[in-house]
């Protein structure tokens, strides 16, 4: 299994952190530096978003509240993690890996993971396409949806099959590669930030999207170990 860390090239002691971790755990990796904030010019906006109100409301509508989520432009930080994000879908897509691991660089994995990951990965039905692994939005939004039998399926004690819109957040995800290729081939131009634009996308191809709770991975800009560099926006 190969890992894509989705990295911000200004945060340095973020990094510092992750190459720790990563080589703790042992996890082959690389990580999606181009297209920063900074690097982004009109023309290369222009190739992967799109500002458009009529598509924003066709890909949420079904999904999440049209009348709560108004449309929005995206700022740069948002584009410049979304790009990233698909990048490393693409890779995953490309490559001849069965699957792949995306995090975020602000991710903090629990003492947990390395004996858990395995297990989980084993336990779980083998037709999913994507599992997150993160704690994502909390423990409260996830514990109310997992809790919820209409929007989620209890197959064991860690493990849930989510009806969509079927992201918790984006800092850990597994996608398969046949995924990958449905989402590289269909998400460009995006109009909705990663984790929404990725719901809509598996919501599209009828994704089989898990969850595993208790997490093995926390988000460290939720927790306050880090300030968060994005404008929380739709989320």
């Amino acid at each position: 299994m190969k890992t894509y860390v989705i990295h911000y090239t200004k945060l340095k002691e973020r990094k510092e952190f992750m190459d720790s971790q990563l080589a703790q755990q042992q996890l082959d990796h690389v990580y999606i530096n181009a297209f920063d904030k900074e690097d982004l010019t009109p023309e290369i906006i222009k190739g992967f978003y799109e500002k458009s109100a009529v598509n924003y409301e066709n890909k949420i509508r079904g999904l999440w509240d049209q009348e709560e989520f108004k449309y929005r432009e995206l700022n740069l930080p948002e584009i410049s993690c979304t790009i990233k994000h698909f990048e490393a879908i693409k890779q995953i897509a490309d490559s001849q890996d069965a699957y792949g691991l995306v995090l975020e660089d602000d991710v903090v994995f629990t003492p947990s993971f390395k004996s858990k990951f395995e297990e989980f990965l084993t336990r779980t039905p083998p037709n999913w396409d994507a599992i997150f692994i993160g704690s994502g939005c909390g423990s409260t939004f996830q514990t109310l949806k997992l809790n919820d039998e209409i929007k989620s399926k209890k197959i064991n004690d860690f493990c849930f099959l989510v009806d969509h819109p079927a992201t918790n957040c984006a800092e850990a995800y597994l996608i398969k590669r046949d995924a990958a290729q449905s989402v590289r081939d269909s998400v460009y131009p995006f109009n909705l930030i990663s984790d929404w634009e990725l719901a809509y996308q598996f919501s599209k191809f009828n994704h089989q999207v898990y969850w595993w709770y208790p997490s093995l991975i926390d988000q460290g800009s939720k927790s306050g170990m880090y300030e968060s560099t994005l404008d929380l926006g739709q989320r």
